[in-house]
């Protein structure tokens, strides 16, 4: 498992029984799925490598989630529901699965470096 969080920050900020959906639970942008291709490549993931994306509610967080994401080499958990955007498979368990309906992952780039930013409409500040 490789952990995208740990990578850009260091560990810091950043179903329905396992049915695939074609529908766009989440959506990835270009440059997000460009960059997490890149990093299964360096990392030596195998070509089946899917994202595994949940959320946990903590208040500690400027919009309420905090989220997670694991670039991993299995199959979905019984409780998964598989997505597909641009290409990249993606994982999201039953209790994250409506919360994170409709967010998009885009990729952050600034002087200070890049990571990925969770575009939630769900969230407080996403309303």
């Amino acid at each position: 498992m490789f952990n995208l969080l740990k990578r850009f920050f260091g560990g810091g900020p950043a179903g329905d029984g396992g049915g695939e959906t074609s529908g766009q639970l989440l959506e990835l942008t270009p440059a997000a799925a460009a960059e997490m291709k890149m990093l299964g490549t360096q990392e030596g993931l195998s070509s089946g490598w899917a994202l595994r994306v949940s959320i946990k509610e903590t208040p500690e967080a400027v919009d309420g989630w905090m989220y997670t994401q694991d670039m991993v080499e299995e199959p979905p958990r019984p409780d998964e529901t598989v997505c597909v955007s641009r290409g990249i498979k993606i994982y999201v368990d039953a209790w994250s699965r409506p919360y994170l309906q409709g967010t998009t992952i885009d990729l952050l780039v600034t002087p200070q470096g890049k990571g990925f930013v969770f575009r939630n409409p769900n969230t407080k500040a996403g309303r």
